[in-house]
């Protein structure tokens, strides 16, 4: 499971609402997002991502790179695998999503944007073993 973490690689700045509208509509340049594997929780700290496309991805790496943008929008790896100290595998896919996920305890304010932007994609509740289950207003 591969998950664009909204807000987690460079910050903007941007309201989640802004950082959501603008990544869905986004086609065509290429993202940086985790690798989880299976009973495998996230390492990064934001609690709403988008869950990427398995055919969307370009390529793995089995460590964090810290990706940047080239001036034609492809992402070039700044560091070999295993020299950056984030513990967090990492992708670099093309933007799309197959569904909203969110970690417990996320805002309810975050999930109003969620539910305002998502169109027909779903929200889904990233368990701490790394389990997607389809989020309810109860688990809030």
């Amino acid at each position: 499971m591969i998950i664009r973490w909204l807000g987690a690689f460079r910050g903007t700045g941007q309201s989640l609402s802004d950082s959501l509208v603008w990544e869905l509509s986004q086609k065509e340049r290429q993202v940086a997002a985790e690798i989880l594997q299976k009973f495998e929780g996230s390492q990064i700290s934001s609690k709403v991502g988008l869950l990427v496309k398995n055919r969307a991805v370009i390529r793995r790496y089995f460590s964090d790179v810290w990706s940047e943008t080239s001036e034609d929008g492809r992402l070039i790896k700044n560091r070999r695998q295993g020299e950056a100290s984030s513990p967090h595998k990492e992708a670099f896919c093309f933007p799309d999503y197959a569904a909203i996920v969110v970690k417990k305890g996320v805002s309810k304010q975050a999930i109003d944007a969620c539910m305002e932007h998502k169109g027909s994609l779903p929200i889904l509740l990233l368990t701490k073993k790394g389990k997607l289950i389809p989020w309810r207003a109860e688990m809030a």
